[in-house]
């Protein structure tokens, strides 16, 4: 029966198309099967995404809500920086208990604390307030926030841990050096360029800015003036040790150029003068260690110094008690004290004329606040002629002062702040050897202190934990300054910010190993820094308007050593009477180490800037005693969000 049929060309005909038939429905079937899956897929998978989507949007409104709140009911007109992370930890408390994830209290409670269209997309809750400070901001706590995403019955969960409160830390703090332009002319004080000269074998450990041009050198400025070059090596910016990068960011203007020097006209006139433009492709060939070149247009926040310095005045008037003291030692008071004197101060060879008046702080002294409109020296007096032959020629006497001076809530100088034995000169060295550390004043000091005149730290061993507003010019000269060491292993730092030109000079001199500064400086004009016969390390940072940086590696020495290069230099006469200075007779030589070959490359550098962390704890630590917050920051996310689905 079956072969007839299959034999019979109808009957087969018919079962055939019956077959394709059956096949195409099964097909079809099948393919509407699986496009209906799909599409159910992609819009599940759609619905994740946008859940997602919700739930991010909720922590970024949530957050900003929470942040409003914070500025309403704990900024209000204003907040010390010393009550700010109480209040700001109270707060959070607070926020914690209203939007616990643990009671499923979540935001929002209602409609009218969402936009409009947001009602059931996303809840949100606090899971947890750090009790301790965030990281690096003493003015900032961490907060780690759940939020679920909500569309068509489907949820997605994600937790994100961000950052409420405010930063005090000036935005320089972040790089080894920083050449800074001023955006806002009208907003800058001083000159403000962002120029940086690296002249000879400067060695920076960290990352560098430069807003305006920069300009490498093979030869470095042995005396200021730029007529005395010492052959050197090119410069080197290097990581520095903690940071686990290969190679140091220089973060330079895009409309900014790199540029080798030619020596050919004092770089200080004009940065792009007898220059050659270096490519941004040849960066190696500005460097003996190159970084890595980011392009970023200049972000700088002026840093109102004068200000500062201004808010922290106060006279006898507003004190609570008046010392009229020339030397003030063996004081601690909890009180405002405004101190006086009208004592004249005589210099040696000045045939007894009163130079200024001075106040003088010795042995252990404590403060809350202090005020006065006369010179401060923490250190030595000035010596009169009589005291200066008895002590530097017979050597009859003791001039060494051990001293401790403690500042809690501001000092005020309306003058002049020397730090140091303010009787050892410039040209020491070449007379008695009167700059030896031996003569050093050992000086521990502590807090915030505010200059309206010029700081001038010399002949000082300093333990420092300060930071030091000065709107005149800083000068550091036959110093040491050290970290003072604090409690739970840590050290502290010197932070100055000038609104004048910071020098360092005569620290080391001819010395094989450096003298070691623990701080961060900056200047809203200029820094020149020596590292020729100088030998300077910096552990911790520099910024300002334009930064002049000169240097050789290896040896400096007032005296011939094989291999060394002969470079001309000021004689004591020339020093003292420099109409002679143009007369070669009366010159004299130092010798540095030699540039060829290996010989520098393989030796330290006489200028050595290491970036230091630790120096923006100093600061918030520091600061936020006399600050006063206006303003809380934009939240900011410290953790990536995470996905708990």
């Amino acid at each position: 029966m079956m072969k007839s049929l299959f034999n019979n060309e109808k009957g087969y005909t018919l079962f055939l198309a019956v077959l394709i038939g059956l096949l195409f429905m099964i097909m079809a079937t099948s393919l509407v099967t699986m496009t209906m899956n799909g599409i159910a897929k992609n819009d599940s998978r759609e619905d994740d995404i946008q859940a997602v989507d919700y739930s991010e949007k909720g922590i970024k409104y949530f957050t900003n809500i929470l942040n409003e709140e914070i500025q309403n009911s704990v900024i209000g007109n204003g907040i010390s920086g010393k009550e700010f992370p109480r209040e700001l930890k109270e707060e959070l408390d607070e926020f914690e208990k209203r939007y616990s994830c643990d009671s499923n209290n979540f935001f929002p409670n209602n409609v009218s604390d969402v936009p409009k269209g947001d009602k059931g997309k996303y809840k949100v809750c606090i899971e947890s307030v750090d009790s301790n400070p965030a990281d690096n901001n003493e003015l900032g706590r961490n907060v780690l926030i759940t939020s679920i995403g909500i569309v068509d019955g489907k949820q997605k969960e994600i937790q994100s841990e961000v950052e409420f409160g405010a930063q005090a830390v000036p935005e320089v703090l972040n790089y080894a050096v920083a050449a800074n332009r001023c955006i806002e002319e009208a907003e800058c004080s001083s000159i403000s360029g962002g120029n940086l000269a690296l002249l000879g074998g400067v060695d920076i450990e960290g990352d560098v800015k430069v807003d305006g041009d920069l300009i490498t050198f093979n030869q470095a400025d042995a005396f200021e003036g730029g007529n005395n070059w010492v052959d050197s090596i090119l410069p080197s910016i290097l990581p520095y040790n903690n940071s686990g990068e290969e190679k140091a960011k220089l973060v330079l203007d895009p409309n900014s150029n790199i540029y080798s020097y030619n020596r050919l006209n004092d770089y200080r006139n004009k940065i792009v003068n007898d220059t050659t433009l270096i490519n941004e492709d040849e960066i190696s060939d500005a460097f003996t260690y190159s970084p890595e070149l980011i392009s970023r247009s200049p972000i700088f926040d002026p840093i109102d110094i004068e200000g500062k310095i201004d808010e922290q005045e106060y006279n006898r008037n507003s004190a609570n008690e008046t010392l009229n003291n020339s030397v003030i030692e063996g004081e601690s008071s909890k009180l405002k004290v405004f101190a006086n004197n009208d004592t004249c101060v005589y210099r040696p060879f000045f045939w007894n004329k009163c130079e200024y008046e001075a106040i003088t702080f010795k042995g252990k002294n404590q403060f809350n606040q202090f005020s006065t409109y006369s010179n401060l020296i923490i250190g030595s007096d000035f010596m009169s002629s009589f005291e200066w032959f008895l002590y530097w020629i017979l050597g009859i006497g003791d001039r060494k002062n051990e001293i401790q001076t403690t500042i809690e809530n501001g000092m005020y100088v309306g003058s002049d702040l020397i730090i140091g034995n303010p009787n050892i000169t410039s040209f020491d060295y070449d007379i008695f050897e009167l700059n030896d550390p031996e003569n050093y004043d050992n000086i521990k000091l502590t807090g915030p202190i505010y200059v309206k005149g010029d700081l001038k730290i010399i002949g000082a061993k300093l333990n420092v934990d300060a930071v030091i507003y000065v709107e005149g010019n800083v000068d550091i000269q036959f110093s040491e300054i050290n970290g003072l060491k604090l409690e739970n292993n840590k050290e502290g730092s010197l932070i100055v910010f000038s609104d004048g030109i910071i020098n360092f000079v005569d620290n080391s001199v001819y010395e094989d190993e450096p003298n070691t500064i623990r701080g961060f400086f900056h200047s809203n004009n200029s820094i020149n820094m020596y590292g020729v016969a100088s030998n300077i390390k910096i552990d911790g940072g520099i910024s300002a308007g334009n930064i002049y940086l000169n240097a050789i590696k290896g040896r400096a020495k007032e005296n011939y050593f094989n291999t060394a290069q002969k470079v001309e230099s000021k004689s004591l006469l020339q020093r003292l009477f420099p109409f002679l200075s143009p007369i070669k007779f009366f010159s004299d030589y130092d010798y540095y180490e030699s540039s060829f070959g290996q010989n520098q490359i393989d030796r330290k550098s006489r200028l050595n800037i290491r970036y230091n962390h630790d120096l923006v704890e100093t600061y918030t630590r520091l600061i936020q005693s006399d600050t006063v917050i206006y303003e809380v920051d934009p939240v900011r996310l410290t953790d990536r969000p995470t996905n708990n689905e």
